[in-house]
């Protein structure tokens, strides 16, 4: 079996599309994961600030920068916003949930990655206003988010009791 695909030339609805889903959908994972399990009240809060703030510089920017997009459609390709977006829920996973996303963290940051190129493969940005979102969006998450309080111990605790006869050594790591 096999699984293809075509572009064809000028056609950029398909790229145009993978921003907007990625855009959309990263932050939707980041609500999710801050609401899953026992619900991260303070994580909900500061994800919605750092995606307030990001639209809200990202607006500002595009009036005070009013740059013409590749395909010519308006003057608002300063800075990318789809980028910023999805930076910020990426970096805020990454800050607030460090360990307990770590095997997903590479995942997650290509997937906000692949957000600039669809832009710029859709001819809606160049390269220089996806790394402005990229870092625009990497910044405000890094302001708004703090790290969540382990659940896990640093360091393993040793106990060393007496018995009759010697002595109990214990060793207790949380994981």
């Amino acid at each position: 079996m096999a699984l293809g695909s075509s572009v064809w030339a000028g056609d950029h609805s398909g790229w145009t599309r993978t921003a907007d889903v990625l855009a959309v959908g990263l932050p939707v994972v980041a609500y999710g994961v801050a609401g899953s399990g026992q619900t991260d009240a303070e994580g909900l809060k500061e994800l919605t600030l750092g995606l307030l703030a990001t639209v809200a510089t990202s607006e500002g920017l595009k009036r005070a920068v009013p740059v013409t997009r590749p395909d010519g459609s308006d003057r608002k390709s300063f800075p990318s916003r789809h980028t910023a977006v999805s930076f910020t829920a990426v970096r805020f996973m990454d800050q607030r949930y460090n360990e307990e996303i770590r095997l997903y963290r590479p995942w997650l940051y290509a997937a906000a990655a692949m957000t600039g190129v669809a832009s710029v493969q859709a001819q809606r940005h160049r390269w220089i206003d996806v790394l402005a979102g990229g870092a625009l969006g990497y910044g405000m998450a890094q302001w708004s988010t703090s790290a969540r309080p382990s659940k896990v111990a640093a360091t393993p605790t040793w106990d060393v009791a007496p018995l009759p006869g010697g002595l109990a050594v214990s060793w207790q790591q949380r994981w």
